[in-house]
Parts: C-alpha cells; sequence; structure tokens
C-alpha cells in the first residue's frame, strides 16, 4: 500500500473495500504484506524510493533532504551570486517607476521566488519558461491601448495643463479648504515632473485629485490627460520590462541554485519529486514496483501538486487498484503549488463522481455546525452539485450541551486611543469568562460523556501572531490562563 495521511472520514469509507481485498489472502502472507507496504506522506514515501533505487537516481543512499529553511536561505544565496549591481539598480528603479515598493514591504525578490517556486513545482523545461515569459507580457499587454504618447512630450504638456489651471484657480476665486489642499499637492508633483525618475503612480494620483464643486471643470481637463498614461510607450516598456527581468532573473537563479545544490551534494523534496518521476520512467524500477504494487491510495487528493500529479499517474499505471480520495472544497495548500483544477479535470476524464464515491456523513461535527456549513458551502460552491457539498451529521445531540454557534458582534465606543488599545481582543476575553460562567457543557473524547466546559477547551483563532500575542495578553488581564507561542527567552514573562 502507497498512501499520504488518512483521515478517519476516508478511513471509514476504504475500510470496507479494503478489508473485502484483505479477506481474498492468507493471514500470514497478509500480515507479512502489510508489515512491507509503504504507508506515509508524499516526502516520506519519496526518500524510502529513492534510497532503494540510489543507483538508478544516480544520488548516494544516503541521501538526506534538505530543510525548508535551508532551502530558502539556498536560493537566497544563489539570487545574491547571480545579480549584478546593474541587475540590481534597474529593479529597483522599475519597481519605484511602477510603485511597487510604497508599501514598505515590498521586495521584488519575493516575486522571482515565487515564479521560481512555480517553475520547479511543475518541472518546466527552459522553452516553457521562455513560453511563459513573453505569454505574461502578451496577455497583460491586451488590456493596454496601443501607444501613442512619447514621454518627454507628454510630460510637457502635463506641465503646460498644470500652468493653465492654476491661473484658472486664482481667476475663479476658489479658496475652499478642499481645492486649497490640492493646489498645494499639484505644486509637488510639478517639481517632480522634470525628473527622470518621474513615477506612474504619480500620473494615477493626479486622476483622483478631489476638488470643490467651484473648481472641477477646471480640473477635468487635467485628469483626463492623466488618464492616457497608460499609452505612453515607456510605461508599458517599463511593465514589459519588469517581466522579463523577473522570469530572466528566476531562471538564472535556478540554475545557480541547482548548481549550489549539486556541488555540495544536496538535495530538496521537488528534486526528490523530480527524481521520483524520472525513476519510474527506468524500466527496472517500473518492473520492480508492478510485481509488488497492489493497491495505490492517495488521499487528500486536492492538496496534490502538478510534479505529485504525474507521479501518482504513472504510479496508478503500475498498480491492480487505485482508490484517490478528496475534496476540492478543503484545498488549503496552494501556496506549496496545490491545484484543485487538477483534481477537478481528473475527474471530468473519468466521468464524473458516481454517487456511491462521495463522503455523505459527518460524523466529527454537531448537527449545528455541519447545518451551518451546508448553507454556507451551497452558496460559496456553486460550480459544484449540492450532493457533493452537504453533509448529514451523524453526531446525535443534546439539549444539555446548549446551542452549538454563538455569535458576538462587538462595537467600540468612542474614537480609537492608546487606552482602548486592543479593545477587540479584550472584547473576546471578556466575553469567554461570561460565557464560562454559563457552565456550558462538552462531551469528553475519551470518557465520551458531558462534562463542565473547561478553559483548556477553548481555543482562539487567530489571524497573524501579533493578533494572537495580544490575545494572550487580553486573556492574562481577565484571570484567563492561555497557551501561546512566545518568542525570545528575554521577553518571556
Amino acid at each position: 500500500v502507497i498512501a499520504t495521511t488518512f483521515t478517519n472520514a476516508a478511513a471509514a469509507e476504504l475500510k470496507d473495500r479494503v478489508k473485502l481485498k484483505l479477506l481474498e489472502r492468507n493471514k500470514a502472507v497478509l500480515a507479512t504484506e502489510v508489515a512491507a507496504s509503504m504507508i506515509g506522506t508524499v516526502h516520506s514515501i519519496g526518500i524510502r524510493l529513492i534510497k532503494r533505487f540510489a543507483y538508478e537516481a544516480g544520488v548516494s543512499p544516503d541521501i538526506n533532504i534538505m530543510d525548508a529553511n535551508d532551502e530558502s536561505a539556498f536560493f537566497n544565496q544563489s539570487i545574491a551570486n547571480i545579480l549584478t549591481d546593474e541587475q540590481i539598480e534597474k529593479m529597483n528603479y522599475l519597481a519605484t517607476m511602477l510603485g511597487l515598493n510604497k508599501s514598505g514591504d515590498f521586495d521584488w525578490r519575493k516575486n522571482i521566488q515565487e515564479i521560481s517556486n512555480l517553475i520547479r513545482q511543475n518541472n518546466f523545461e527552459e522553452e516553457t519558461i521562455i513560453f511563459s515569459k513573453e505569454n505574461s507580457w502578451e496577455s497583460f499587454k491586451k488590456y493596454l491601448p496601443t501607444p501613442t504618447l512619447d514621454l518627454t512630450a507628454a510630460k510637457t504638456k502635463l506641465k503646460t495643463i498644470i500652468d493653465e489651471l492654476l491661473i484658472a484657480v486664482l481667476e475663479v476665486s476658489d479658496t475652499t479648504k478642499t481645492t486649497t489642499d490640492r493646489i498645494i499637492e499639484l505644486k509637488s508633483i510639478y517639481q517632480d515632473i522634470s525628473k527622470n525618475d518621474f513615477p506612474w503612480h504619480q500620473w494615477i494620483k493626479i486622476t483622483k485629485l478631489k476638488v470643490s464643486k467651484k473648481s472641477e471643470a477646471l480640473f477635468e481637463p487635467l485628469i483626463e490627460f492623466a488618464e492616457k498614461h497608460i499609452e505612453i510607450a515607456e510605461f508599458q516598456e517599463n511593465i514589459k520590462e519588469y517581466i522579463y527581468q523577473i522570469f530572466d532573473i528566476s531562471f538564472a537563479a535556478l540554475q545557480q541554485y541547482q548548481h549550489f545544490k549539486k556541488v555540495r551534494g544536496l538535495v530538496d523534496y521537488t528534486d526528490m519529486e523530480a527524481h521520483i518521476l524520472d525513476l519510474l520512467e527506468n524500466p527496472t524500477v517500473k518492473k520492480s514496483i508492478e510485481s509488488e504494487l497492489d493497491l495505490l491510495i492517495v488521499d487528500e487528493f486536492q492538496d496534490t501538486s502538478p510534479l505529485q500529479l504525474a507521479i501518482f499517474l504513472k504510479l496508478s499505471l503500475l498498480s491492480n487498484e487505485a482508490i484517490w480520495v478528496g475534496d476540492t472544497k478543503q484545498s488549503i495548500y496552494g501556496f506549496r503549488g496545490a491545484e484543485p483544477r487538477l483534481m477537478q479535470a481528473i475527474i471530468e476524464e473519468q466521468g464524473g463522481i458516481k454517487m456511491e464515491d462521495i463522503l455523505s456523513d459527518s460524523w466529527r461535527s454537531r448537527p449545528d455546525l455541519v447545518n451551518m456549513t451546508n448553507c454556507i458551502f451551497t452558496r460559496a460552491f456553486q460550480n459544484l452539485p449540492s450532493e457533493q457539498i452537504i453533509l448529514r451529521p451523524k453526531i446525535e445531540d443534546t439539549s444539555e450541551m446548549g446551542t452549538a454557534i454563538h455569535y458576538w458582534h462587538f462595537t467600540m465606543e468612542g474614537t480609537p486611543n492608546k487606552s482602548n488599545q486592543n479593545w477587540y481582543q479584550k472584547s473576546i476575553a471578556a466575553q469567554i469568562k461570561k460565557w464560562m460562567a454559563t457552565e456550558p457543557k462538552v462531551r469528553d473524547k475519551n470518557t465520551k460523556l458531558l462534562r463542565d466546559a473547561q478553559f483548556g477547551d477553548i481555543a482562539i483563532l487567530c489571524r497573524t501572531n501579533l493578533f494572537g500575542t495580544n490575545m494572550a495578553e487580553a486573556l492574562h488581564h481577565v484571570g484567563i490562563k492561555s497557551a501561546t507561542p512566545r518568542f525570545g527567552l528575554i521577553q518571556t514573562k
């Protein structure tokens, strides 16, 4: 058996099918086969396969997979090694011109890493990368008009329009604060127009100027001309340059990264998956696996990456039977290259989902929660038939447990200031303490009996680490102990 991780629901559904196959065999033989089967994550099974077929893969049997943190550090080092001063200057210039670095956390190197990850996760060849680079620009270009303006002439005309506007505003004696503030902004922009690196976001800023009713008509010619910045040839060229540079640097960084690993005998998870894909083309390896592999089970299929899908497809051709379990609604690993549309494509290729293959019972949640998610998901996933979404709650609920869903809505009185900082977390903490005073009941996981809820039964999901830290502080202030990650021994109370 080769499988990834099981969920309880998937295991329950598969139990009967697997049991039928097991009963066909001698129990003594079965015990040996189960002990020899491979069960684990894609990566853990991949390492075992590579170590077993190390000679065919052309790697050491003692191969070790790089830690994710090392992988990121080594890749950043590879980028640093191939970047020239001219490239860095060029990328910083383009990021400034396009207004990408207006937010403090922007770093164009992240774009390079994102593109590089996609290239590696899909095992793209050089010609595919070149096609993607050109297609990225061409697909973007469709939304732009044909360039008709020259930058130098456009900047000269922009200054002329502003000069005329300033005189016109004086003539109508518009002294309202709104218009006065806009005039101050315009004068500041006017000083920057003559600079070589007058950024494009300044043109956009002009299009958003709001003035009093008295001067609206006077500002219209300026706003209309500023909107035409997308017709300036240099603007479009800057976008094209940025896209091309990102792809070119990504490809060069990947080549350097591959060289970096090779000379040090290092392998990362993407390399491992690529090695497995190659191994499954080797006649010796195929023959060996085909003689042993009876059942292939892939769980959490919705989080499969393109490279992993290629592996599963090849393995399925070598096994007597393949069972794939997944749910497109539960795909959460897009940041790792998972693509739920792959699962949908496989389903459609197989003629759609059969009713008997749908897990329609929920053994995990109380009826109120199941009914709520049914309502939400049928609206959120309108592209799916309702029978693939709606679950039947199987857990018995009791009146002693009370309502399963509570909605707390908090609004802050007054204006935000230092004294009511983190008011939202404080409101949650106070409400939890108040709710626990009502002695709510929970079902104990071990005894299956009802008991009084404890603070340790409560988990608070926080979107950011900072929110979690502030939440823990708010709980502490109302006398509730909590467990949360803390960074740094000196900062720990």
